[in-house]
């Protein structure tokens, strides 16, 4: 029997599909092809016809987001080759990755060391930064869509099979888009896709890293949604004593049930997963070999690691002070008025009344009218007449 050879678009062919196949999903299937122009393997997802005819602007939608994955030449989104129409099928054409997903190495590895969790959710951040910035949103972030390359870097991927559906459409044929697990609280309750549901969904899969668990379980759709809306999530120290403080308190943010509570963009995210990353190196360079202690899966736990950590909703970590600049200008008046206070009694070798009388509270604004009349009344030393 011949074997048979599926040729589209003129460069890419899919030998014998049936042996070829590399998964299945619920809007395609996908199937490792070859680029005939390059000579290079790729991974082709040809899209079910069902989705088109259920959703008549699915192809038009389908166009604009290939021209759109075509812009995002990034290092963490898998690359889209090139969107094909041919009659009545439709193909995804992408490059290649033999590392498996992000759901298959947790099966076989169980929850990852945390300085591998920072790493891979920096690439997921970084890629995300990038979308969103192009208006695009991914939709259905999970473990079976971050694809891991030949070198370790993590990628994610799916962006133009989840752009297929209107973005104004909270639901298919009645059913909630995204997988239950990964939904965030609003968008179970009826609103729609955003970049903070992205967020949500990237929450839960790096406590998913971490912990080796989903923080939100059920046996049906019905029971997840009862427990992403009304459960609280669950402490990670209790699960995971070793994790940094910062990277709790994170992940709590991305995880707040209020879209508004929750963290403003993948941008801020990363921003402090660097810092995060920062101080773990920090940490690793300080702490000496005799000194360290491993836990049972084999990661290092500092001293600083061992200590308290209960949750609250202040940050373990040093923050930027954003909006913050008027506080600064007056602190940095009152230390500074507070020195030059000091220094004028240490050349005079006594006592100022005047000067002890005012709180430290209020010592520090140059327009605070008690500290303007207690200088006014104090006499000036022999050291101050001295020029």
């Amino acid at each position: 029997m011949p074997e048979q050879i599926v040729r589209f678009g003129n460069r890419f062919e899919i030998a014998n599909p049936a042996a070829n196949i590399l998964g299945r999903g619920g809007f395609g299937d996908v199937y490792r092809g070859a680029d005939t122009l390059t000579g290079n393997p790729v991974a082709v997802k040809i899209l079910k016809k069902s989705v088109l005819d259920e959703n008549p602007d699915g192809v038009r939608r389908f166009v604009q987001e290939g021209e759109a994955l075509g812009r995002l030449n990034h290092p963490n989104i898998v690359k889209l080759v090139a969107a094909v129409q041919e009659s009545a099928a439709y193909y995804l054409v992408l490059e290649y990755l033999t590392g498996g997903s992000l759901r298959d190495y947790l099966a076989v590895n169980g929850a990852l060391p945390f300085d591998r969790v920072v790493e891979a959710s920096l690439d997921m951040c970084d890629a995300l930064t990038r979308a969103h910035r192009l208006g695009i949103l991914h939709r259905d972030l999970k473990p079976d869509n971050v694809l891991l390359d030949t070198d370790g870097t993590f990628k994610l991927a799916d962006f133009g099979l989840a752009q297929v559906v209107d973005s104004t459409a909270a639901t298919m044929g009645g059913a909630i888009l995204g997988t239950p697990a990964y939904i965030a609280p609003e968008h179970f309750q009826g609103a729609g896709h955003t970049e903070k549901t992205d967020i949500w969904a990237l929450g839960v899969m790096m406590y998913e890293m971490l912990s080796g668990n989903a923080p939100f379980r059920g046996e049906n759709c019905l029971e997840m949604r009862k427990s992403v809306i009304s459960s609280p999530t669950p402490d990670l120290k209790a699960s995971c004593s070793d994790i940094p403080d910062a990277l709790c308190f994170l992940l709590y943010q991305m995880l707040e049930k209020e879209p508004r509570r929750r963290i403003s963009s993948a941008r801020a995210i990363g921003t402090q997963l660097e810092t995060i990353q920062k101080a773990i190196e920090s940490d690793k360079t300080r702490s000496t070999p005799s000194r360290r202690a491993t836990s049972s899966s084999g990661r290092i736990i500092s001293s600083d690691m061992r200590a308290a950590s209960a949750k609250h909703n202040l940050p373990a970590f040093a923050v930027a002070f954003v909006g913050r600049s008027r506080e600064l200008q007056e602190l940095s008046a009152r230390v500074l008025l507070w020195g030059r206070c000091r220094t004028r009694r240490a050349r005079s070798r006594e006592p100022s009344p005047h000067r002890l009388a005012i709180p430290w509270t209020m010592c520090g604004s140059p327009l605070d009218p008690r500290l303007r009349r207690a200088q006014s009344r104090r006499k000036p030393t022999q050291a101050e007449h001295t020029p």
